[in-house]
């Protein structure tokens, strides 16, 4: 069964689990991603193996609503989790997180407490850029397509900076404690976040981390072999 809702202005597409519904997975994709990025992911983790899924798109960003801000992605979906916490109906709550996602489920991680079950992360946007950097990003990204027409630079850079103190993901991932484990599967062939970032990364971990590097680029395209490694590590 496949329902569809609005939280705040984030828009999420569950899927009930048919065999382990206690178990909720919530994915994040990264910037600017796209209408139907992840929902590849929560398709066939439902079908296989049977956990119940939630994928988000990001206010102003694919279907969700309002206009996109990192500081609000960032909220919003902190929020989410949260209040799936709350709610008490899952046994275990696990995150994935693709680059921007990998900074948002970071952070929505280290708020779970004993609810996280796995935390996994393909190519997580882990180093929040000097200002320089950031602008020639965005002046790159705002090429795609589906970059949000309204977002303005300078107003995108001042969002990174109150992330880099309220959200820190260098910060967040100390407190992070996943009953299932970490694994975190950087792309050998990253443009955007190389290695090097994430191999920063893994000492800072207290919890068991499984850190792979793996033939892939930045946005994972090789959906095929992506799916198999999730199904490995969710079965």
């Amino acid at each position: 069964m496949i329902e569809t809702f609005y939280s705040e202005d984030l828009f999420v597409e569950k899927r009930t689990g048919h065999s382990r519904a206690k178990h909720a997975v919530v994915f994040f994709h990264g910037f600017p991603g796209g209408g139907t990025r992840g929902m590849d992911l929560g398709a066939a983790v439902h079908e296989h193996a049977g956990l119940t899924t939630f994928v988000v798109n990001y206010g102003g960003l694919g279907q969700g609503r309002g206009s996109f801000g990192f500081l609000k992605s960032v909220e919003e979906s902190v929020a989410f989790v949260e209040q799936l916490r709350a709610g008490g109906q899952f046994a275990k709550i696990s995150l994935y997180g693709a680059s921007w996602g990998g900074l948002v489920a970071l952070n929505a991680a280290s708020r779970l407490g004993s609810a996280l079950g796995s935390l996994i992360l393909a190519s997580p946007f882990s180093l929040l850029p000097s200002q320089d950097h950031a602008r020639s990003m965005l002046l790159e990204l705002s090429k795609e397509e589906a970059y949000p027409k309204g977002l303005k630079i300078e107003d995108a850079i001042a969002d990174i900076n109150l992330i880099q103190e309220r959200f820190n993901p260098r910060k967040a991932v100390r407190e992070i404690v996943a009953a299932d484990g970490v694994m975190v599967m950087q792309a050998k062939k990253d443009l955007q976040v190389p290695p090097l970032v994430n191999q920063t990364l893994v000492p800072l971990f207290t919890t068991p981390i499984d850190y792979r590097e793996v033939e892939q680029d930045h946005s994972f395209s090789n959906r095929d072999a992506l799916i198999h490694t999730l199904l490995e590590w969710f079965n």
